[in-house]
């Protein structure tokens, strides 16, 4: 019987009202002897528990957290790899509005906190108007004198929801993976952004576009925080050394980033991620507004598939399934598509961060920008 399932999850909830109903009518019958009591309380205790699990066991079918038995008990997931079309040429094609070759400028502003790699911005941005956070993890020479003329590629990483920039440094644990990938020539050394996508920090935005008077967080991500790293840091111009990397919300946005924004990103991943907005609080938009085709990455991907890289991690047990295999489907050349579907495992982070340094591999070996220079 599968954790996710109807059946398991219809079975435990009557259960635990079993447990509930026989307590009601049992615990008047235990009263008197110190037998008696111990029965009580141990009644009591596992009404308590079928309950927990009850409740646990529906919050798991409808976040798909562990799919199987198997995946409950930490055994390594099984997986299906393919790669579909050449992602180096995917990345490095060139598309209507790239940025174009610029000399690095003479002067950046100076560092918030000078000496330290890791960077810590509040900032508005110019189009969206939005008031953000915005992580820098900088590479390990980027203040040394030898390196003052020294371009680097860059990964925009989204977070969850509800979560902040700081799920990338600690629970992600990307400032550790990262060094590793570079300091072992997986990948060049890359400056690693993480700006806030939840704007205000309880609203669910999934990177995008309101309608007027909402948050224009596809604005903030796609214009906003790019222009904001080429001003202040010596970012590698070209779309073959961006990436948009994301976990489950930040998947999406990841993906959303590669869809409507390759004049930027050449490469993208998407871990446990989807391909529709999934708002847990509310669309940011009317009901019927046309805005929501807009963000509907499986028609679009059917009808004009980007010149981009993309890599896709997804549970097959995942509910977010049928959409992202729909998308799969429907990658065509120029897009190319290196998908690891996980037969067995769920939507969680643990299997997010195993597959992070896996992504950083594939950026070193497969996009122009981010391969190694000997």
């Amino acid at each position: 019987m599968e954790l996710t399932g109807l059946p398991f999850t219809a079975t435990m909830i009557s259960l635990a009202f079993i447990c509930l109903f026989v307590a009601i009518w049992v615990m008047p019958q235990l009263a008197g002897t110190w037998l008696k009591a111990i029965s009580r309380a141990g009644l009591q205790i596992l009404v308590n528990v079928m309950v927990i699990l009850a409740v646990a066991t529906y919050m798991n079918s409808s976040n798909g957290w562990y799919s199987s038995w198997s995946d409950l008990m930490g055994a390594a997931p099984k997986e299906q790899v393919k790669q579909d079309g050449d992602a180096a040429k995917a990345a490095g094609v060139q598309v209507p509005g790239a940025a174009p070759a610029a000399p690095v400028p003479t002067s950046y502003p100076p560092l918030p906190q000078p000496g330290e790699r890791l960077q810590k911005y509040t900032y508005t941005g110019t189009e969206s108007k939005l008031t953000g956070q915005i992580w820098v993890y900088l590479p390990h020479d980027y203040e040394m004198p030898e390196a003052k003329d020294k371009r680097y590629p860059v990964i925009e990483a989204f977070h969850g929801f509800p979560g902040s920039p700081s799920g990338w440094t600690s629970k992600m644990n990307a400032p550790v993976l990262l060094d590793e990938a570079s300091s072992s020539g997986r990948m060049r050394d890359t400056i690693f952004v993480a700006p806030q996508i939840t704007i205000p920090s309880d609203v669910d935005s999934e990177c995008v576009n309101g309608d007027p008077g909402k948050a224009q967080m596809e604005t903030w991500v796609s214009k906003d925080v790019p222009t904001f790293i080429r001003k202040h840091f010596r970012a590698e111009p070209h779309r073959d050394s961006w990436a948009a990397v994301g976990y489950s919300i930040g998947g999406y946005c990841a993906t959303l980033m590669g869809m409507h924004h390759s004049e930027t990103f050449g490469a993208i991943a998407n871990l446990g991620g989807y391909v529709k907005p999934d708002f847990a609080t509310g669309a940011p938009w009317a009901a019927g507004s046309p805005r929501a085709a807009r963000y509907d990455l499986v028609a679009q991907m059917k009808n004009k598939p980007p010149a981009v890289a993309m890599y896709l991690q997804v549970g097959k047990q995942s509910p977010f399934w049928p959409d992202v295999e729909a998308f799969m489907g429907a990658t065509h050349a120029p897009t190319s598509m290196k998908s690891v579907v996980l037969l067995d495992g769920g939507h969680r982070w643990d299997l997010w961060q195993s597959e992070t340094p896996k992504v950083f591999a594939w950026l070193g070996q497969s996009i122009p920008g981010f391969k190694p220079r000997h």
